[in-house]
Formats: structure tokens, C-alpha cells, sequence
């Protein structure tokens, strides 16, 4: 092992159609970082997700960290933040769809014999 190898890090790019909900997977890698891995201290969660019913369009970005964060590292998050906010108004400006992301759908998956089933629900219609 190098001796300036200080610790290590991910970054989990949580985005699609199929993303999880921000706050369970905080708690999945949190968990992993805490019982699964010695090596990597740390994680930066960038999450998307969008959701829409024909009308409305919810769409949220979120990052964060988790685990351990080395503090010469910290500013990643702002310059992950402030890229985001210049890539949603060049988004708007332009109105150009083929750079929005595809509206969230149910998902399922097996792991270690335990079924994960997700859905996100429906979009109230604004005239309700």
C-alpha cells in the first residue's frame, strides 16, 4: 500500500428512470461504508429523479456526502451543485427535451434472498 494513500472514496450516480429515493439509499451506503468495506470511507450521492403526469413535472437534484469526508474534498459538492444549476437553466433557455430524464417508473430487485420493491407514486393532476 502507498504511505500517502490517505483513504478512499465513491461516487454513486443515482439517476434514470430507476433511481432509488435519495434517503434509502443514503441508508444502504451508509450501511455498506459501516459493516461492508474497510477500504472506502467515504461516498458523494448525486441523485436525480423526475416525475410527471402529462401536466406537472417534478424534478429534483440532490448531493451529498456519506461516511467520513476528508475536508480538502468537501468543495466537490459545490462544484457538483453549482454544474447542476448551469446545466438546468441551459436546459430551460434552450427548452431542448432530449436533455431531460426519463420520468421515474416501479422497480424490484432480489439481493442476499430479500425482495426490494419501490414505487413512486402518482402525480396528483393540478386540477384536484
Amino acid at each position: 500500500m502507498n504511505p500517502n494513500f490517505k483513504n478512499a472514496g465513491i461516487i454513486i450516480l443515482n439517476t434514470g428512470f430507476e433511481s432509488l429515493p435519495n434517503e434509502l439509499l443514503k441508508k444502504m451506503v451508509a450501511d455498506i461504508l459501516n459493516n461492508e468495506t474497510k477500504t472506502i470511507e467515504f461516498a458523494f450521492l448525486f441523485s436525480q429523479k423526475m416525475q410527471t403526469n402529462g401536466w406537472n413535472m417534478d424534478s429534483v437534484f440532490l448531493s451529498e456526502w456519506v461516511g467520513n469526508v476528508p475536508n480538502e474534498i468537501l468543495k466537490l459538492k459545490d462544484e457538483m451543485d453549482e454544474l447542476v444549476e448551469i446545466k438546468m437553466i441551459e436546459m430551460v433557455r434552450e427548452n431542448n427535451s432530449s436533455k431531460t430524464i426519463e420520468s421515474q417508473k416501479p422497480i424490484s430487485f432480489e439481493i442476499d434472498n430479500k425482495v426490494f420493491f419501490w414505487n413512486p407514486g402518482q402525480m396528483k393532476f393540478p386540477w384536484k
